[in-house]
């Protein structure tokens, strides 16, 4: 009985450590649960139930990626900062974000922002000890090129509280809601930006067309953040 309980036990730490490589979990957060299987192991009341227990997470975990993938986000990453986002409630700040992290905790000018894993949502501004600005795709005053996934077409990203794709080729093939990824290398290739809203204004006789950034988020659910640690 010990040894199937010991290979149970064993094959359920390869699915264990196999899955968070998977989804390609934080350091951290992979340590973590990987020592919480540990501790489960030496008990002497790992059973059976407790080995479902594990297939149920890693199915979890499983859908997750899954989910994360089907919508275009690569899964989460070690390079990867989780940062909070101070409140700016009442009032707004065009587009401008400052957050609880700084020159202490690593960051620099330059690093990329994401709202969500994968998804580009503007650059460190301004490094502080103990917390950074942030100028997002919600800045007036942000400019980037983008690339249209499927028909390859390129554009430029004027930011705003409602960011635009201007200065869009009028001809060749485009597919209604495209996604739209980051094409400037300024920020790591491909990131994800949104999709193109319906054209604006088309004139037969206009070299280009403009239409609306969609995104998955708002400016204002802005709770936390991810900065890109390793770029570039």
């Amino acid at each position: 009985m010990r040894s199937v309980k010991a290979a149970i036990s064993i094959v359920a730490a390869l699915a264990l450590i196999a899955a968070l490589v998977l989804v390609q979990y934080p350091a951290y957060r992979a340590v973590g649960a990987f020592r919480a299987f540990v501790k489960s192991f030496a008990d002497r009341s790992f059973s059976y139930e407790e080995l479902s227990r594990i297939r149920t997470e890693l199915a979890a975990l499983r859908a997750e990626r899954a989910a994360l993938l089907e919508a275009g986000i690569p899964p989460f990453s070690a390079d990867l900062k989780k940062i909070s986002v101070y409140s700016r409630y009442p009032y707004g700040a065009e587009g401008l974000l400052t957050i609880a992290a700084g020159s202490d905790q690593g960051l620099r000018e330059g690093l990329p922002v994401l709202a969500a894993p994968g998804a580009l949502l503007g650059v460190v501004v301004r490094v502080d000890p103990a917390r950074s600005e942030v100028r997002t795709i919600f800045n007036p005053a942000w400019r980037s090129t983008v690339r249209f996934e499927k028909s390859g077409a390129e554009a430029l990203l004027e930011g705003g509280s409602a960011p635009q794709l201007t200065l869009i080729p009028n001809e060749g093939t485009f597919f209604e809601s495209e996604r739209v990824v980051n094409a400037d290398a300024s920020f790591p290739y491909g990131l994800f930006m949104g999709v193109r809203g319906g054209d604006e204004g088309i004139e037969t006789d206009d070299p280009w067309r403009t239409a609306p950034l969609e995104l998955t988020y708002r400016e204002s659910d802005l709770r936390e953040v991810l900065v890109v640690t390793n770029f570039p």
